[in-house]
């Protein structure tokens, strides 16, 4: 089974790309798209199953996920039964960069997605949230600068309008699960940059 990583940081436009690319794909049997259990309320974007703390410990403690991960006081986790789920797709999960290693021990076939998007964008995206403040904007904004750490990345910029990313993003996504790609077509464009590291781009 194929995985593929979506990784973002908050004000990048993750959950709202993978929102838009979960509906179109619902009834293409190529997709199945994971949802986490997390300990806060999903916000209008996300799709997740609320769960508090203490149930959330019960079920990592009985070796319930796949991926688990702790980011600004709430866990996040991947339940197993999305990989019984997706059997014969390819599977997407949102993650931490945090979780990226843990799911290439366990998988031979994981590309990772990391969507970014340029700092003043974050910033105005962020402030627009008001959940945090000024120098917690400034670490988020910092830490996207950060490539990850992964076997096959590929880097999505979320920067121009979500009209034109979101179309982007969904035609993209079929060349991910393709076994022998052709990373030449419509709208995007692959270019090999470094070792393992594929970057998408829109094409004016």
């Amino acid at each position: 089974m194929k995985i593929v990583l979506v990784v973002g940081a908050s004000g990048t436009g993750k959950d709202s790309l993978l929102r838009s690319a979960r509906s179109y794909y619902k009834h293409d049997s190529r997709f199945c798209f994971a949802r986490r259990f997390v300990t806060r309320p999903p916000d209008e974007n996300e799709d997740n199953y609320y769960i508090d703390r203490a149930g959330f410990l019960i079920l990592k403690n009985h070796g319930y996920f796949l991926a688990e991960w702790e980011a600004y006081g709430n866990l996040y986790g991947i339940p197993w039964s999305a990989c019984e789920a997706a059997q014969g797709s390819t599977l997407f999960c949102s993650v931490s960069r945090t979780a990226i290693r843990g799911v290439e021990k366990q998988f031979d076939s994981v590309t990772t997605l990391q969507i970014t998007a340029r700092a003043e964008m974050l910033q105005e995206r962020l402030e627009k949230r008001a959940r945090e403040n000024a120098a917690s904007i400034e670490k988020r904004i910092a830490r996207a600068k950060e490539l990850c750490h992964a076997r096959d990345l590929i880097l999505f910029d979320n920067s121009p309008p979500l009209s034109l990313t979101t179309v982007s993003f969904i035609d993209m996504l079929p060349k991910l699960v393709m076994e022998k790609a052709d990373y030449s077509f419509n709208k995007m464009g692959f270019t090999e940059n470094l070792p393992s590291l594929r970057t998408a781009c829109l094409v004016e």
